[in-house]
């Protein structure tokens, strides 16, 4: 009785063995039909169907590392390296100009949208729209928008080290409205002025006209300042007596202020946050 109870259940277990070789997708075709002939020896088709389980998952693991390290070391080629394998090739004429200015159009495009994947206005709307608070055409027609943005900005700015900066100057030259210089007064250039590497306040206090910079090392320097045509007479505060600077202004508008401190070129964004009292 024992006996017919125990081979009951070899046969229950390699029936239920087989069925779900058969269900597995990590089993090729032929390796099924050969498990499937073990039914009849049903500890061979156990252990078997372990190793063989076992040696595809491995082999498929290392399978798919490999296309990603194979994927990853395609992608190392740098925008530089594309760009001078074009134009070797089209030097050795393999590609005509046409072919080779159409190569050229591909990678600025992707380089553009590697740009708006990683800015902080795709993001945001990424989140927005995975919140399902965007519908997907409103999604694509935002993104649509910066990309055509950022392909007016590319041109003007291309590769730089400031890109959170020469984007926001970016998007404050298209609402600058300029000021004629036979036109500049005071009240200009009051407020608080953002550039690279910190930020310029001109402020007028008890009549006189101050000013304080900033930079972002934390080093602060205060003066007063005053205009006469298109140039800031600068004195800044020392220990003993000033220091006298001279601010040639090239560009001042409404939202953007451009000027040099000897050879030095200086480009402002106009911070239009609350700046009373930030001295």
């Amino acid at each position: 009785m024992n006996t017919e109870i125990g081979i009951a259940l070899i046969i229950g277990i390699t029936i239920g063995t087989t069925s779900l070789i058969w269900k597995s997708e990590n089993f090729t075709y032929s390796q099924k039909v050969f498990l499937t002939i073990c039914f009849l020896f049903p500890p061979l088709q156990w252990i078997l169907a372990i190793l063989i389980y076992f040696f595809n998952t491995t082999k498929n693991s290392s399978s798919n590392n490999y296309k990603y390290q194979h994927k990853t070391e395609k992608s190392k080629i740098s925008i530089n390296e594309q760009k001078q394998s074009i134009q070797i090739l089209k030097d050795k004429g393999v590609l005509t100009e046409t072919e080779y200015q159409e190569k050229i159009n591909i990678i600025e495009e992707q380089i553009i949208i590697d740009k708006i994947h990683k800015s902080t206005e795709y993001q945001n709307l990424k989140n927005i729209y995975e919140s399902e608070l965007l519908t997907k055409e409103q999604f694509d027609e935002k993104v649509n928008k910066l990309i055509a943005n950022y392909k007016e900005y590319y041109p003007i700015f291309g590769e730089n080290n400031y890109p959170e900066f020469t984007w926001e100057l970016f998007q404050n030259m298209k609402i600058n409205k300029k000021i004629n210089p036979y036109n500049y007064q005071n009240s200009d250039l009051l407020g608080k002025w953002k550039f690279k590497n910190g930020q310029l306040f001109l402020y007028n206090e008890n009549g006189l006209n101050k000013l304080k910079v900033t930079w972002l090392n934390n080093v602060n320097r205060y003066g007063e300042w005053d205009l006469s045509n298109n140039l800031l007479n600068v004195k800044l505060n020392k220990s003993l007596g000033f220091d006298k600077e001279f601010f040639h202004i090239d560009e001042l508008g409404s939202h953007i202020f451009v000027y040099f401190v000897n050879d030095k070129k200086y480009t402002c964004i106009k911070d239009l946050s609350e700046y009373k009292n930030v001295w």
